[in-house]
């Protein structure tokens, strides 16, 4: 675009009072150095002259900022999309909950590495919505932790997983029903979920790769 059309721009718009609505843009940015310099062209020449470093300035400091590449750099998520998919891969592929914990880890240790690179808001987004993955995953783990952990105990009904003050948060997040359970022993009551809420996290965590994949591809 030539600069006669940012500073029309910039005189309709502030005819129509609408400026503020404007400021965010690179165009005002833009508007306001092309009417520094052709005003210059009515100013003496020692003004004329400072307008127009003014002028080069300006273009050198901000353009710079304003032509920033939005949208989503690829090439950054490369690592952490591969990460993502060996974690899914490796449930469907029947990993053990060591194995499937290792690649969490390392999925963590991608999502980590990205903070502080990504430059746009689509990239924060998407870098959003890997940590909302990571999440997922890591409390499909700790309610796997409590099935193998407490598998031993004659206590714990089979097909149903202690509820322990750590789960109690994963219970509430996804609503899973609980029943109550009783220890004869002491007597004392406790609450257990189904296995099938690891599978429901599971599902979670699939459909998460998915809108992922969606914020790509937009």
């Amino acid at each position: 675009m030539s600069l006669f059309y940012f500073i029309i721009k910039r005189r309709r718009l502030h005819l129509n009072g609408r400026i503020q609505e404007w400021k965010s843009s690179p165009e005002l940015l833009y508007s306001n150095i092309a009417y520094i310099f052709f005003r210059s062209e009515r100013d003496c020449p020692v003004i004329k002259r400072y307008k127009i470093l003014l002028l080069l300035f300006m273009i050198a400091c901000f353009a710079p900022a304003c032509s920033q590449q939005q949208g989503i750099d690829k090439s950054k998520f490369v690592k952490v999309d591969r990460a993502a998919r060996a974690a899914r891969d490796s449930l469907a592929s029947g990993a053990s909950y060591q194995q499937f914990s290792e690649l969490v880890q390392g999925l963590a240790a991608e999502i980590a590495a990205l903070r502080g690179r990504v430059t746009s808001g689509e990239e924060l987004g998407l870098l959003g919505a890997y940590s909302d993955l990571l999440s997922f995953y890591r409390d499909g783990l700790l309610l796997w932790k409590y099935k193998l952990d407490f598998a031993p105990f004659d206590f714990v009904p089979k097909g149903r997983i202690y509820v322990g003050q750590d789960v109690e948060p994963i219970v509430s997040k996804y609503r899973f029903h609980t029943e109550l359970q009783i220890y004869q022993p002491t007597r004392q009551y406790w609450k257990s979920i189904s296995e099938d809420s690891i599978r429901i996290i599971w599902n979670n965590a699939d459909s998460q790769l998915k809108i992922i994949e969606n914020m790509k591809n937009y």
